[in-house]
């Protein structure tokens, strides 16, 4: 239990960081283009491109921690995954601890006494 919690812990705080380097970096990118005359519309929207980032890893809006930090860990499982494989691969990641929800509260003897 330890470690798997120790991995979950980690694993969040990569994602934490990753995103904040990636805030920073979208925040250098806006600047550039503010100071080169663009609007701040026209700026922002640039700082969502991925080609624009050679200094962070791009982050995907669903990806970044503003997006995450709030939602439950299988939803933020199955949005990170998102961005890889294919639905049919994420979908039980997202719909996993409902499942278990369910069969906890029609199998007695799937989690016995912790109802």
């Amino acid at each position: 239990m330890l470690q798997s919690s120790r991995n979950y812990i980690f694993g969040m705080m990569f994602l934490k960081r990753l995103s904040d380097a990636f805030s920073e970096e979208q925040e250098n990118v806006t600047k550039h283009y503010l100071d080169k005359g663009r609007s701040k519309t026209d700026a922002e929207k640039l700082a969502e491109e991925e080609g624009e980032f050679t200094d962070a890893f791009f982050v995907p809006s669903r990806a970044r921690w503003s997006n995450l930090k709030d939602l439950k860990h299988e939803i933020v499982g199955a949005n990170w995954l998102q961005q890889f494989p294919p639905k049919p691969v994420t979908e039980p990641i997202r719909l996993h601890v409902p499942a278990k929800r369910y069969l906890c509260a029609i199998d007695t003897q799937y989690w016995p006494g912790h109802l």
